[in-house]
């Protein structure tokens, strides 16, 4: 019980994940400005507070957002003298191999790991689970009360952690601006991420991990906890936020909620994901638009009706896309159009025909990426079962290269994902509201690098190839296995 008199010492880390390098290997990159920020660091610390104080527990807790490290003394830092708890948090399927590097240099010198994220919540963990290493598979609200019971000194930890994957009423949390402050300054678009409103998917895309990692019921927090939390940011200076829940436009009684932002006066501007289905709402976009909203991200991903239904997609109406683009631009909001290339059977002809139909319905902006199976997803087991897949690194999955036998020859594919962004936005850059976008993300094209997984500044922090004697030991394997379901 002395260990627990004292604060528990927790650092808060969100893996990078390694890349291939121009000389053939795997590494590191740390941004000296990342392109925008993750919110499951912020997240987890608001968790973590809100269930400390509720238990008297004394905490002092370390982020480290992975990406904008510029070298390694976030992870000097990982020993018993100055950490109690290594939570890696946020780890998707590419910053696995990553993150369980990670968690063995951290169980050799001391100090005990849980591993939490998408990845755990989808797919099975037993690969990496060792003495020392446990894994979070749910939400944070749900596990953290369970951990800090089980905090080190105490009983211990736990190998898995998954009593119960969603909560049901979302917390009222209210996120650190400090915390915010110190990482927001270091990312090209610096939007505080607020995940805390509204969580889930009532649809059912065979290629999107979203109903798997957040159920199917969209869970809504109380309006006035919203206002609340929200004015916290605002008081702070903090005006620029990004709402990541997947389907705004779904969330139960969001009109009201809109309503109490615009009667709050918080002077906020945000940015929204919603789907397709938003063109049948003008009001809601109204409401948008006057509560602050500045730009609208939807996945029309196809324009093709067969393909949409072919991934169950079939929310998705082309037809209806040019009615996004003419709303969104009558309330001054900038409609940014999300795109998969590379379906089953799609040749370049037919990818070139999709890049010339979205150019004729002229989203201010628009993104990119190569069909790639996302482990936990119904896609990761149909592609895996029919021994489709050509890579073996999970790191590799990062919607940037096919990884998968499509048929397109891969470097082909590579090609014609950055012309993508060449050509469009070099033709969005011509709208004074899309300039600055474009510019940055066709300039990403001619560099051949995807604009959502990049930065400013690059500069690898170590080489995959360091920690394989310590993976070896720890694990008993070179590389880590492909994943399976969970379900």
């Amino acid at each position: 019980m002395e260990r627990i008199m004292n604060p528990l010492r927790i650092t808060l880390m969100s893996p990078a994940a390694y890349r291939p390098l121009p000389n053939g290997t795997m590494g590191t990159i740390g941004w000296w400005k990342g392109f925008m920020p993750w919110g499951g660091l912020f997240h987890l610390s608001a968790v973590i507070r809100h269930y400390a104080k509720a238990s008297a527990i004394p905490i002092d807790t370390t982020l480290v957002d992975e990406v904008i490290q510029r070298d390694l003394s976030h992870l000097d830092s990982i020993t018993p003298d100055a950490c109690d708890l290594l939570i890696l948090t946020s780890v998707q399927g590419t910053g696995m191999p990553r993150a369980a590097d990670i968690a063995a240099l951290a169980r050799s010198r001391g100090v005990p790991t849980i591993i939490g994220g998408p990845h755990a919540i989808m797919c099975n963990m037993g690969d990496v689970l060792r003495p020392g290493i446990s894994v979070a598979a749910g939400e944070a609200e749900v596990l953290i009360p369970h951990i800090l019971q089980d905090i080190p000194g105490n009983s211990g930890l736990k190998p898995e952690y998954g009593e119960g994957k969603f909560i049901a009423s979302l917390l009222p949390l209210i996120l650190d601006p400090q915390e915010l402050r110190a990482t927001l300054s270091r990312y090209v678009q610096p939007l505080a991420p607020v995940y805390f409103i509204a969580r889930g998917c009532p649809f059912i895309c065979s290629f999107c991990s979203v109903p798997v990692l957040a159920g199917s019921k969209v869970r809504v927090l109380e309006t006035n906890s919203i206002i609340r939390a929200l004015r916290v940011l605002v008081n702070a200076g903090i005006k620029w936020l990004m709402f990541p829940s997947d389907n705004f436009n779904k969330i139960p009684g969001i009109k009201d909620i809109l309503r109490a932002i615009i009667e709050a006066r918080l002077g906020i501007r945000f940015f929204v994901q919603c789907d397709a289905q938003i063109a049948h709402d003008e009001e809601l976009v109204e409401l948008l638009g006057r509560a602050g909203c500045f730009q609208m991200f939807v996945g029309v991903e196809s324009l093709d009706r067969a393909v949409l239904e072919s991934v169950h997609k079939r929310h998705n109406k082309p037809e209806q896309y040019a009615q996004i683009v003419r709303l969104c631009r009558k309330y001054g909001i900038k409609p940014h159009f999300s795109n998969i290339i590379g379906f089953p059977g799609q040749t370049p002809e037919q990818i070139e025909d999709h890049l010339v139909g979205l150019m004729e319905l002229d989203p201010t902006f628009a993104s990119f990426y190569v069909m790639t199976p996302e482990p936990g997803t119904p896609d990761w087991k149909t592609y895996t079962g029919k021994g489709l897949l050509t890579e073996s690194d999970i790191s590799l999955f990062d919607t940037s290269r096919l990884v998968w036998n499509q048929g397109i020859p891969p470097r082909e594919m590579e090609r014609i994902l950055h012309r993508c962004y060449r050509r469009f936005h070099l033709r969005s850059m011509r709208r004074p509201s899309g300039f600055i976008g474009g510019a940055y993300s066709a300039l990403m094209g001619f560099l051949g690098i995807h604009p959502m997984s990049s930065g400013i500044g690059p500069r690898v922090i170590d080489h995959a190839d360091q920690y394989q004697a310590l993976r070896r030991s720890t694990y008993g394997w070179d590389q880590l296995p492909l994943p399976v379901n969970r379900s």
